[in-house]
């Protein structure tokens, strides 16, 4: 019904994603990224319900450098467009949605503390009855030990008078190289957010040939 945001899927579910990610770095603090993901849901009844993809564009900018001073900070948005506009797929809503994000971080001898405020905006709030501004709240702490990466991440999508909040924790472990491996797994602390999240990811690394570019 126009005009009324659509109510999260209470329904208890399983959901199925996967997702392919490609990064570049044009120059040294520039961060380009591009992101498609779709998947499957399972729902009590055991019904399975196809999930239309989405497409991620992101980008970010470092306007601090960490090789003069160990306090880092970034700023970043992200735009996300349904491949199926206005059908719920693994976002919920079938709506269009920028992220613009800062973070300031630490980073000293293998150990770092982020923390990333932004604002999610759902929908066009000119044409989408689901538009809603959702307030972003993370922070991560991490530790590197060689070549692995520990990193522990609360937070998420604050709740507003429109939409439940979106919260989690989640801890990941990942191997970096010219293979990266990763796995990870995460619990959530709002009723909306999933009880409990598994993922495994691998990729590969290719090192630049000149100073910028690549």
């Amino acid at each position: 019904k126009r005009g009324e945001v659509p109510l999260f899927r209470a329904a208890p579910r399983e959901l199925l994603v996967g997702a392919v990610d490609a990064r570049w770095r044009p120059a040294d603090r520039v961060d380009l990224g591009i992101t498609w993901q779709g998947g499957a849901s399972w729902t009590t009844v055991g019904r399975s319900v196809p999930e239309p993809g989405r497409v991620r564009w992101t980008s970010s900018i470092l306007l601090v450098d960490p090789d003069r001073r160990p306090i880092t900070l970034r700023f970043g948005w992200r735009a996300s467009l349904p491949l199926l506009p206005g059908v719920p797929d693994t976002a919920d809503t079938g709506e269009a949605d920028v992220d613009l994000l800062v973070s300031l971080g630490f980073d000293e001898g293998g150990v770092w503390l982020v923390g990333t405020g932004g604002l999610g905006i759902t929908g066009n709030p000119l044409l989408d009855g689901a538009q809603d501004d959702l307030p972003l709240l993370w922070l991560v702490a991490g530790r590197r030990w060689g070549a692995l990466d520990v990193e522990l991440r609360a937070g998420g999508a604050v709740a507003t008078s429109r939409n439940p909040g979106r919260t989690g924790l989640r801890l990941s472990v990942e191997h970096r190289g010219r293979l990266l491996v990763g796995a990870g797994v995460g619990v959530g602390t709002s009723p909306a957010a999933a009880d409990l999240w598994l993922g495994a990811w691998t990729g590969v690394s290719r090192p630049c040939r000149r100073p910028c570019g690549d």
